[in-house]
């Protein structure tokens, strides 16, 4: 006997880690899931926003004059870094997409639009208006737009004087005997082109990071969502098992976690995500009965009862054989196991195995054979 109490404990302890697992869980399914949708939302917002561009033609473009741009002037690169021509290339690149950055906000009044969006998802703005936020965002576009066009010219200079460097070389090593001319200058102009087209090449890296960002919420969710239903179905089986070794839920009252397991299992499904994690607010609820023997006479009586989410309580009834018990739980809950007693010390009780809608208005009348 002491065994299978020893058992039944057991079963129960591991049922309570996994509801509690499962509880623990959710509460952080809970966050991702806020996190998945705000970021989905600001997905598909960009690209609303967005939608009328060009991008995938200007983007196409471009990489059409940064190849063309590296192969005219591979020379002039590899004579600044001879074994890694790429180097210079990739920083002239990379300098010129943010110039186009810098540039494209005063033009192109999506991209305003865009930076208005994500300015107005910014709290620290909830306080400004949206014509002032507009109107610091067209400031700074102007602001923006002069240092992109400084950058630019600087940075032709730099360009063309190397480009002056390496034809005058070639001129004074008789590698060549034409001036100075048009391929001297293609460098420059692919580079203007280079500039011009990748207006757009920020904008796809910063909406490809919210894709994985939220591709990588969403495997998280799922796993999470998964985790829950194991734990939850584990909670109740081990509890199940404690039942099956003659646990006794009154000596150790069930945990709220388990209470939620329970109702988890039995009214949620993780087709919907969002609900299957959304556990509402327990209510109290309501079970009357009257007590009656089988000539129909009041009985006073100890009662214990267990819900069909494991919850349980007690009460006594009158000597009108009337007994009203509270119960704080979960929507649509019903009594399931009855047990009643003389006092709630009594050994010998009678059970009762049957489903009873808790309902304020409902009085069940039970008969007790004392015979």
């Amino acid at each position: 006997m002491e065994a299978t109490k020893q058992r039944a404990l057991r079963h129960y302890e591991k049922a309570n880690q996994n509801a509690l697992l499962a509880n623990a869980q959710t509460a952080e399914a809970k966050k991702v899931i806020t996190e998945y949708k705000d970021q989905k939302e600001r997905l598909e917002n960009w690209k609303r926003i967005m939608s009328m561009q060009p991008i995938l033609f200007f983007t196409g473009v471009f990489i059409f004059f940064a190849i063309a741009e590296f192969v005219f002037s591979y020379e002039i690169y590899r004579e600044m870094i001879p074994n890694a021509p790429y180097i210079i290339a990739i920083g002239f690149f990379g300098f010129g997409i943010i110039l186009s950055e810098l540039i494209v906000y005063y033009y192109s009044k999506r991209k305003r639009e865009l930076k208005f969006y994500e300015a107005r998802r910014n709290p620290l703005n909830d306080g400004k208006i949206d014509a002032d936020i507009k109107k610091h965002i067209k400031k700074k576009a102007i602001i923006t737009f002069v240092i992109g066009i400084i950058g630019t010219i600087l940075l032709l200079l730099v360009i063309y004087k190397f480009s002056v460097n390496r034809a005058m070389l070639e001129i004074s090593s008789g590698e060549r005997v034409s001036p100075i001319g048009v391929q001297d200058w293609l460098p420059l102009l692919l580079y203007i082109a280079e500039i011009f087209t990748g207006i757009y090449i920020v904008y796809l890296f910063k909406k490809l990071g919210i894709q994985l960002r939220v591709a990588k919420l969403k495997r998280k969710l799922e796993n999470l969502i998964n985790s829950i239903k194991e734990n939850t179905a584990e909670a109740i089986n081990n509890y199940q098992q404690a039942e099956k070794e003659d646990y006794d839920p009154f000596a150790l009252t069930v945990s709220d976690d388990l209470n939620t397991a329970y109702y988890r299992k039995i009214n949620k499904s993780i087709d919907d995500k969002e609900a299957y994690i959304n556990i509402p607010d327990k209510v109290p609820d309501y079970f009357n009965v009257k007590l009656v023997d089988t000539e129909g006479k009041p009985l006073a009586k100890h009662i214990s009862v267990i819900t069909k989410y494991k919850f349980t309580d007690t009460g006594n009834s009158d000597n009108d054989g009337n007994c009203n018990i509270v119960i704080n739980t979960y929507p649509n809950d019903s009594v399931q196991f009855i047990f009643v007693r003389d006092a709630a010390n009594s050994t010998e009780y009678h059970s009762i195995v049957a489903n009873y809608d808790l309902n304020e208005n409902e009085v069940y009348t039970l008969i007790i054979d004392e015979k």
